[in-house]
C-alpha cells in the first residue's frame, strides 16, 4: 500500500511538472511583443521641392557636379555664382530663402548639348543614407553646350547623401 501510494505521488509529480512546463511555454511565447523584435527599416520615399530648375549660359563656374548644401553661407554662394552666369536665373526658383534648420538643398549640374535636361528622379531615405537618383528625362539634340541645374530642397537629416548617376556619359 505505500508502494502505491508513493508510485500515485510520483506519477502526479510528472504529471504537475509537465503541465506546468506547458503552461510557462505558452505563457513565455503569448507574452512576446513587436517590441520586442528589432524593427526592420523599410525604406521611405522623399518628395522634394523643386526650387529652381533650368539651363545656365556656357559657364566655367559650374561642372558636372552634385552638392549637397546644408548652410545659408554655402547657398548664398551657389546663388552668387549663379547669377554670374545669368543674372536673372533666380527669378525662376520657387524660393532661395531656405530654413537650413529644417531643410538641405541638393544642386545638381551637367554639361551637356542644348536642350537636355538633369532630372531627379526619385529620393529614397534608407537605413544609412539618402540615396537621390538623377536621370536625363529629355536628350539635347544641338552641339551647343550647356549647363542644365536641378535644386531641390529636402527635410535636413544627418545622413549622407548618395547620388545614383543615371545621366548621359555615366
Amino acid at each position: 500500500m505505500f508502494y502505491a501510494c508513493f508510485k500515485y505521488i510520483t506519477k502526479n509529480q510528472l504529471i504537475m511538472k509537465a503541465l506546468l512546463l506547458s503552461l510557462f511555454v505558452l505563457i513565455a511565447m503569448g507574452c512576446s511583443s513587436e517590441d520586442n523584435v528589432a524593427a526592420t527599416f523599410e525604406p521611405q520615399n522623399i518628395t522634394p521641392a523643386m526650387v529652381g530648375k533650368g539651363v545656365l549660359a556656357n559657364t566655367q563656374r559650374f561642372a558636372v557636379e552634385n552638392r549637397v548644401i546644408t548652410t545659408n553661407a554655402q547657398w548664398q554662394e551657389v546663388l552668387t555664382q549663379m547669377r554670374e552666369s545669368r543674372e536673372d536665373i533666380t527669378d525662376i526658383f520657387a524660393e532661395t530663402a531656405i530654413d537650413f534648420s529644417q531643410y538641405q538643398i541638393i544642386a545638381s549640374y551637367i554639361i551637356s548639348s542644348s536642350g537636355t535636361t538633369i532630372d531627379v528622379t526619385s529620393v529614397v531615405e534608407n537605413e544609412d543614407n539618402i540615396t537621390v537618383t538623377l536621370e536625363n528625362l529629355r536628350q539635347g539634340a544641338t552641339q551647343d553646350v550647356t549647363h542644365p541645374f536641378n535644386i531641390i530642397k529636402i527635410p535636413r537629416s544627418p545622413k549622407p547623401i548618395i547620388f545614383e548617376d543615371l545621366t548621359e556619359g555615366n
